[in-house]
């Protein structure tokens, strides 16, 4: 390819594409020497059944979940890929957390600055 070539990319995306809330992952290095990652989501369980009584015209709920699970580990989606691929998202990665961190710290920085501007108005009154 010649170096003023470039390549044109459309994005193509399945008719039930929808992206998933995750924040939480897990997995390792396969057989092959792949990395396997499994995004999921952890949240605590919704009751199985609510009963609503009446005392008094006031309704009280009480809800009820099986078995006294304490939390729910939903799988969203996994992806497996090969050691080149683990070391673009790594790099793709880095480069956004690092994006992320500046714009948190300029939003700390201005909430200092409201705070301090709160604390000094308060002093004048």
């Amino acid at each position: 390819m010649a170096e003023n070539d470039s390549l044109k990319f459309k994005y193509v995306f399945p008719g039930d594409y929808c992206p998933a809330y995750v924040n939480t992952v897990r997995g390792g290095i396969t057989a092959r020497g792949e990395l396997e990652i499994h995004f999921l989501h952890d949240r605590p369980p919704l009751p199985d059944t609510s009963e609503m009584t009446f005392i008094e015209g006031h309704p009280i709920q009480r809800e009820f979940v099986a078995d006294n699970l304490t939390g729910l580990r939903h799988v969203k989606t996994g992806v497996i890929m090969d050691y080149d691929s683990a070391r673009r998202l790594h790099k793709w990665l880095t480069e956004k957390i690092g994006i992320f961190d500046s714009m948190m710290e300029k939003a700390r920085a201005q909430q200092t600055d409201r705070d301090s501007a709160k604390k000094e108005e308060a002093k004048k009154e």
